[in-house]
């Protein structure tokens, strides 16, 4: 076995312990879990079982949760749901359109709900979500075709990417900025 291949392991538990002893001797082992604690509880005993293991905490629920945030808000705005759109707004959440244009979230919610902002459809490709090593904060960008008509325009699909950041406060993760473009 190669001495540079790597096996990336999610969730310190004993059944992945268990497949890892199978697949993973002479590999290098990256162990991740949530809680730092159980990644290197596992760790040591892999490691004195003569394997090459090294933990670190990662929560995946952190990149799913952020990735949600721009499918709900699209949800929302295709439905022209207030409550929808301001519960993954922050306070501070700003738009800036493709024209360099900024929108407030109250402004947002208000060009949707007085058809200034009308969308139609969203077809979501990829949506990739990087959180900060403290957990508090993320970077998204999202590719989507969107059926959309705005500003007084004509019905139109847009190759759509956003370029969002949020941030988490009291476990709950809101857009802070969306920056549109198209790809």
């Amino acid at each position: 076995m190669a001495a540079n291949e790597v096996v990336i392991w999610t969730g310190a538990g004993q059944i992945g312990m268990a497949i890892a002893r199978r697949v993973a001797f002479g590999k290098k082992v990256v162990v991740g879990d949530k809680s730092l604690a159980n990644a290197q509880a596992i760790a040591k005993v892999m490691n004195e079982a003569g394997f090459d293991v090294e933990p670190f905490e990662m929560d995946l629920s952190d990149r799913e949760a952020c990735a949600k945030l721009y499918r709900d808000l699209c949800d929302a705005s295709i439905r022209k749901d207030a409550a929808g759109m301001a519960a993954v707004l922050a306070d501070d959440y700003v738009l800036v359109h493709m024209t360099g244009m900024r929108q407030s979230a109250r402004d947002y919610i208000a060009a949707v709900l007085d058809g200034t902002l009308n969308y139609f459809s969203a077809e979501h490709g990829s949506i990739e979500a990087r959180i900060s090593p403290d957990r508090t904060s993320a970077t998204i960008r999202a590719r989507s075709r969107v059926n959309a008509a705005v500003f007084g325009g004509g019905r139109h699909t847009w190759r759509l990417q956003q370029d969002l950041t949020a941030r988490k406060r009291n476990g709950v993760w809101l857009l802070t900025e969306s920056r549109a473009s198209t790809y």
